[in-house]
């Protein structure tokens, strides 16, 4: 889902297609389970912490994703005031299968990445971020969703494991043979080369938000509160769900990735690498 589209071309995809689920779940009182983002929730700025309940309009909400997945949850909030069992999971940003170090390159962060490590520059753009492989995510959201007690409706802020330092993700990128600079983001989109397609994609990013009142887009401030994650936790207790932090050998497998499908340059092959 881009992050790029407006509400108004996401309004069928998510809005009105939760809207129906609803009806349907509504028909015989069906528990309806829905996976959300942790993006709804406000930037730390506007609120230190994320709680696991709904959330009420902010003007965080800047891009059309964002709108549209807050309107969902405005419509299952409403549901669960009428009696209907329904369940909110919020992800982060969820990565592919710790095992294969496979990466979505559609992902922001990564196009981010895919753009600024050949050119040899990274923007700052937040202190943390919530991650999770794919795969724990799976196994967590089958286990919550099959439990029968009262319990499992509400909100479900799947972010129990430590947040992923974006100081340290550009650590790693060094450490894998990649000598990129930290740049403050304003300067990084004026001297980012927009041939690439991944470039021009994520510059197009940066460029809807310039409207914010910090002069480099509100909507680039990502950092979030302290999110909290008290019912997952206790939803996974005993259940033997585990997933380790995501570290410099985990990420190397993402990057291991990248280089093989092209998405991005072998570190020596790069000017000055080496």
């Amino acid at each position: 889902m881009s992050i790029l589209r407006d509400y108004a071309t996401l309004r069928a995809a998510n809005t009105e297609s939760t809207r129906r689920l609803l009806r349907l779940a509504a028909d015989a009182t069906t528990p309806l389970h829905y996976v959300s983002t942790l993006s709804v929730a406000p930037p730390a700025r506007h609120r230190p912490e994320v709680p696991e309940e709904f959330l009420p309009f902010h003007e965080g909400l800047r891009n059309g994703y964002q709108r549209s997945k807050w309107a969902c949850e405005h419509l299952l909030e409403q549901a669960a005031q009428r009696g209907l069992p329904v369940t909110v999971h919020r992800l982060g940003r969820v990565l592919g299968p710790a095992r294969t170090g496979y990466v979505n390159e559609r992902d922001f962060l990564w196009g981010v990445l895919r753009a600024g490590i050949p050119a040899g520059i990274v923007p700052e753009l937040f202190e943390d971020e919530v991650w999770t492989p794919v795969d724990f995510v799976a196994r967590s959201l089958v286990h919550l969703c099959l439990r029968r007690d009262d319990g499992t409706a509400g909100v479900f802020n799947h972010a129990t494991l430590p947040r992923v330092r974006l100081a340290d993700v550009y650590d790693w990128v060094r450490a894998y043979g990649y000598p990129v600079r930290v740049l403050p983001l304003a300067n990084w989109r004026e001297r980012l080369p927009r041939s690439a397609d991944s470039a021009a994609t994520t510059l197009a990013f940066f460029d809807s938000a310039e409207d914010g009142p910090d002069g480099q887009g509100g909507a680039t401030d990502l950092r979030l509160g302290h999110v909290r994650a008290d019912r997952v936790r206790a939803g996974l207790a005993g259940s033997g769900i585990t997933c380790p932090p995501v570290d410099r050998d985990q990420f190397f497998r993402y990057l291991d990735h990248c280089v093989t499908t092209g998405a991005l340059p072998a570190p020596n092959t790069l000017w000055g690498a080496g």
